[in-house]
């Protein structure tokens, strides 16, 4: 189950927070990743990196620990993403980007970097064991090369660093994994990345992986340089995202990759960022599009790479100012305060996808187990219309979301299971929609204005779970006939056990 790989959290510093730490336990609990992904583990708000009054670097380690503590005991290992720049280090420190600004720039002094590389790995070897950090994953950077806003002056310098943390890392431990720079979706048809792998081919310092982003826009993020050298990223309604028209552009980019990648070893993909979109104010995250958008994604790519990275956990983000509106079309499962969102229920319904696959077609995926045991998933994804892809909202307000997809439609289902033991079953449906399991919905119906107090926000919280049907069917002949509708959007998981034994009358005294 590759989408069991990986999940994300924006930075490393957010692992500190109580709040957010409960919301990956309760993911871990419900849906069970291996690894994570997280920015920010050099930058000043893990305090990391120092120097003495002479300039002589030293490390402290007690947030770090803290994080990697945390994470390995709720069953997680980290991606260890070497980013960004501590400011005692930078060469520009007034090189950032985002409200809670990270610096960007390149170290002024590559001795001090590898230092501070090699010292932090060492330190994860001493405290947790060289058996255990064989089993993490590292990398350089996130995106650093020039058509991304996280660049450095030149790619050039990018794959001097590149070179110079794998080594330090290597140098620790050969058999540590270390990956390829992250690298995202919009240029994988050009030669940024591949030229940084002819660099590593004439380098001798091949990645052990390929990681990549997979994001449907088909533009980037408008980035704007101040004179001081600060990047600005503009996320609103008059920014320069735009969508991409394609319902399959994530096959389509894979595909892409697949065949760019030819020349080079065969090493596992990594999707370790992906969403529906790189904008922070996407009223579509909030809402069953999300939850379908990633059933459909996940089933109809299945086995192609080795992640889906969901990015990410929380709206608790601090790239851009905080926003006091609830439902403000931020990337998280989990709203602001901790309400699920119908995304979130795409990750549970998956997470229980038996062993062995049965069918799998446009809208369903049908799996089992050795006990005859059947647990399938359906969804009903509607791409939205061109017009909302090219940012023209027209008639979408903000209570008003589902007006970017024109005269969206419910689908029927109607199949049968073959070489089923007679019998009687248990099936046991779990629905997401708009008027179960989406918190932004049911908000709407409570009148879509704030939250005031733990109450009303657990109220709400119990009102946006999953529809639960349970039945009692009975097979005979050997097969099993199923039909159902799927309203826009909706997602379904569709359990059918077999009953342990016949139900057994009432026994009177």
């Amino acid at each position: 189950h590759t989408y069991k790989t990986f999940t994300g959290i924006g930075r490393a510093k957010e692992m500190l927070f109580e709040r957010v730490r409960d919301e990956l336990r309760t993911l871990q609990k419900e849906a069970g990743f291996h690894y994570i992904k997280f920015h920010g583990i050099l930058d000043d708000s893990m305090m990391l990196y120092n120097e003495d009054a002479d300039g002589n670097p030293f490390l402290t380690y007690n947030y770090v620990d803290e994080v990697m503590d945390f994470l390995l005991s709720i069953g997680l290992r980290p991606l260890v993403q070497l980013s960004f720049m501590p400011k005692a280090l930078a060469k520009d420190p007034t090189r950032t980007v985002f409200v809670n600004q990270v610096i960007l720039s390149e170290p002024k002094d590559n001795k001090k970097w590898a230092y501070m590389i090699t010292e932090l790995t060492k330190h994860f070897i001493s405290r947790y064991g060289l058996e255990e950090v064989r089993t993490w994953m590292f990398s350089f950077w996130n995106v650093p090369f020039q058509s991304y806003i996280f660049s450095f002056d030149t790619n050039e310098i990018a794959y001097e660093l590149y070179k110079i943390t794998r080594d330090c890392v290597k140098g620790c431990d050969d058999q540590l994994k270390f990956g390829s720079p992250s690298y995202g979706s919009l240029n994988f048809s050009g030669d940024e990345y591949y030229d940084f792998l002819e660099y590593c081919r004439e380098n001798n310092c091949y990645p052990d992986f390929y990681n990549i982003h997979i994001y449907p826009v088909k533009t980037s993020t408008n980035r704007e340089f101040s004179p001081s050298g600060e990047i600005s990223l503009l996320y609103s309604e008059n920014d320069k995202i735009i969508l991409s028209e394609d319902p399959d552009y994530m096959a389509h980019t894979l595909d892409t990759v697949r065949s760019r990648l030819t020349n080079f070893p065969k090493l596992p993909v990594y999707i370790t960022e992906w969403s529906s979109t790189t904008s922070h104010r996407e009223w579509l995250n909030d809402t069953c599009y999300r939850s379908a958008y990633i059933v459909k994604n996940i089933l109809e790519n299945y086995d192609d790479v080795a992640s889906f990275g969901n990015w990410c956990l929380t709206d608790t983000m601090e790239e851009l100012p905080l926003d006091n509106e609830m439902f403000h079309g931020e990337m998280g499962l989990f709203t602001y305060n901790g309400i699920k969102k119908p995304a979130y229920y795409a990750f549970t319904f998956l997470n229980r996808l038996m062993d062995a696959l049965i069918e799998r077609g446009d809208g369903y995926f049908i799996t089992s187990n050795q006990k005859g045991d059947y647990a399938i998933l359906l969804y009903n994804y509607i791409h939205y219309v061109p017009l909302y892809a090219q940012g023209i909202l027209f008639n979408v307000t903000f209570l008003e979301r589902y007006n970017a997809f024109k005269s969206p439609e419910a689908r029927e289902f109607d199949f049968a299971l073959s070489n089923v033991p007679d019998g009687k079953y248990i099936m046991t449906e779990a629905i997401v929609n708009r008027e179960h399991g989406s918190a932004f919905d049911e908000w709407v119906r409570m009148g879509a204005l704030p939250l005031t107090g733990e109450e009303e926000i657990n109220t709400l919280k119990g009102h946006s779970l999953p529809k639960i049907v349970k039945s009692s069917i009975e097979v005979s002949n050997s097969q099993l006939s199923y039909y159902t509708e799927l309203e826009p959007h909706e997602i379904r998981l569709v359990l059918i056990k077999k009953k342990i034994c016949e139900d057994l009358p009432y026994a009177a005294e």
